[in-house]
């Protein structure tokens, strides 16, 4: 019964831990995760997971790890037992992962509870029950060294939490999901994940995140990863090409000191960094580890110890933005891909551009391209860019620029390669503070809702900086005076309210903003599916792309260049 002070009651002890099991346990995968946890820091080298019906009838968890002594099993099951900390001093550095009491406790309070513990120093193990909360006594018992728990019944006895869980595949995949994030977190630990008896996720523990990657996402995955590691030992892991790229942000996975974490700066700083690599809309693959002194991370500040505070992290989110977009500036070519033999598909590119457009059609004209930094001149010195070795051939539906190559056959999106070169010009003219504004005739205006009107205000001198003016008038409308010099002026004024849409969308700093802005113009003004371009204007076009940071996509994302190799133009053939 309840001890009441006045109106004022303090709750039992089964209840308290009710209350703390809805913290920390909402559903089956939470159980799966504070079980496997304990097993990671009892130092096991083998996890096995089964669960029965995604998790809600039966979740056995089995390790290898270093076990308990009878003495030890009684106190793991009571609340607020832990072998982590002891002193506050403990809770500014911690290096475990678990931390607030091994959860058993509250796990126990809503599920029929069996442990059976051995230790390596100990010829007989002990198994100790827990029902609904209340423990048994250990009894001695034979086994392997290592822990197994058995959770069966889980939300018994609170009907309301079990009728609200989801369907059984639901709770399989969120379950699947847990042990895949625990496996990258932990590349060195062999885990096996089974279901209704059935196996359906391995990997080796060989220590290699790069093996582990692919044990979890198939050896497809192999060839689009690209390492981030080395040089500064904090950073490790791997991101993907923009093959990997998906509609989600679910293959995102941070590992800080061992701890799978959601840390919004960190995720930010990855989609900063493939700006100009992705379309908008998608969102890169990463596998990324972080090893920092447990006294600059906090993770005492969420129940389930997800959510963390990373302690002056400016430096670390700094090398990892650059970390990442090296790998992505060393990224080769994308290949078309050809199927097996036999099949008679041929699988086509990432995101092509579309069909020609008649009314776009047009008579060569070199004032395409903007003049680069050599003013074009054919003996520049070769870059080392693979367009740099590119000779071209004719074109495809006045869209695609055939060319051949050191590879085999390259097709060329001549809107995307323009679209680069006009917005890498164009940041490098903003960042030399070259003028690059051209004044209206005739001043235009634009209508404003509050949004875009408020991100006026506050990017306004960014967007002056990158050749836009314009005054407020009044009831939401701006006139604009002025816009940067390669648009065209009748399609320009409206252009200011699309940036300024996205800019709210995108939230952005200056540099996102420039990068944003003059993605945008220069998308405008760029060749078009349909132009019809000489041989002169192939190589210039050509030329200038082999002088970019970046040729190999246009600032949205979109492949630039794709190769057919010799060797699948053989297998499509029938020559291999």
């Amino acid at each position: 019964m309840s001890e009441r002070v006045g109106r004022i009651y303090i709750l039992p002890e089964h209840l308290r831990n009710r209350i703390a099991a809805g913290e920390v346990v909402q559903r089956p995968a939470s159980v799966v995760k504070e079980l496997v946890e304990n097993s990671l820091d009892a130092g096991a080298e083998e996890i096995r997971v089964a669960v029965t019906r995604g998790g809600l009838d039966e979740i056995t968890v089995t390790d290898d790890g270093a076990g308990m002594t009878p003495e030890e099993l009684a106190v793991a099951v009571q609340a607020h037992a832990t072998s982590k900390i002891s002193r506050t001093d403990d809770l500014e550095a911690i290096d475990s992962l678990g931390f607030r009491g091994e959860a058993l406790a509250s796990i126990a309070s809503v599920s029929h509870l069996r442990i059976f513990s051995r230790t390596r120093e100990s010829d007989l193990g002990a198994e100790i029950a827990v029902d609904g909360g209340e423990p048994g006594d250990p009894r001695p018992r034979g086994g392997p060294v290592g822990t197994r728990v058995q959770v069966r019944n889980l939300f018994f006895n609170t009907p309301a939490r079990r009728k609200h869980m989801g369907a059984v595949r639901t709770e399989m995949s969120h379950v699947t999901e847990t042990i895949r994030e625990l496996a990258l977190a932990h590349p060195g630990v062999s885990f096996h994940l089974h279901r209704e008896g059935e196996r359906v996720l391995f990997t080796s523990g060989a220590g290699d995140l790069h093996r582990c990657l692919v044990e979890l996402f198939g050896a497809g995955a192999a060839d689009e990863l690209l390492c981030i590691g080395g040089g500064d030992d904090r950073i490790d892991g791997y991101v993907g090409t923009p093959v990997l790229s998906r509609a989600r942000r679910d293959r995102q996975y941070f590992v800080v000191n061992g701890r799978i974490v959601q840390h919004p700066g960190m995720r930010a700083v990855l989609e900063r960094a493939y700006s100009g690599f992705l379309e908008r809309g998608r969102f890169p693959f990463a596998a990324i580890s972080l090893r920092l002194p447990p006294g600059r991370v906090d993770v005492n500040i969420h129940p389930t110890k997800r959510e963390i505070k990373i302690l002056e992290g400016r430096s670390v989110l700094g090398s990892l933005h650059n970390r990442v977009r090296e790998a992505l500036l060393q990224m080769p070519p994308p290949q078309w891909k050809v199927a097996d033999q036999g099949t008679g598909d041929v699988c086509a590119s990432p995101d092509g551009a579309s069909g020609p457009d008649p009314e776009r059609a047009a008579e060569s004209q070199v004032s395409y391209f903007p003049s680069g930094p050599d003013g074009g001149r054919e003996d520049a010195e070769e870059s080392g860019s693979m367009y740099d070795r590119l000779r071209p051939m004719g074109q495809l539906d006045d869209t695609y620029i055939v060319a051949s190559g050191p590879g085999g056959l390259y097709l060329v999106d001549q809107h995307a390669a323009c679209e680069r070169l006009y917005y890498e010009h164009g940041l490098a003219a903003l960042r030399e503070g070259i003028s690059y504004s051209q004044r209206l005739a005739v001043p235009r205006t634009i209508e404003l809702d509050g949004d875009q009107m408020q991100c006026w205000r506050e990017f306004s001198s960014d967007m002056e900086s990158m050749g836009y003016e314009a005054e407020e008038f009044g009831g939401g409308t701006l006139i604009v005076q002025a816009v940067p010099v390669f648009l065209d002026e009748a399609a320009s004024p409206q252009l200011v309210a699309e940036v300024l849409e996205e800019l709210g969308e995108v939230g952005a700093t200056r540099s996102s903003a420039e990068m944003l802005a003059t993605a945008t113009a220069s998308c405008k003004r760029a060749l078009r599916a349909g132009d019809r371009l000489g041989e002169s204007e192939m190589k210039y076009l050509f030329r200038q792309m082999s002088r970019l940071q970046q040729p190999n996509t246009c600032p949205h994302g979109r492949p630039t260049l794709i190769e057919i190799s010799r060797a699948q133009i053989a297998r499509m053939f029938s020559r291999r």
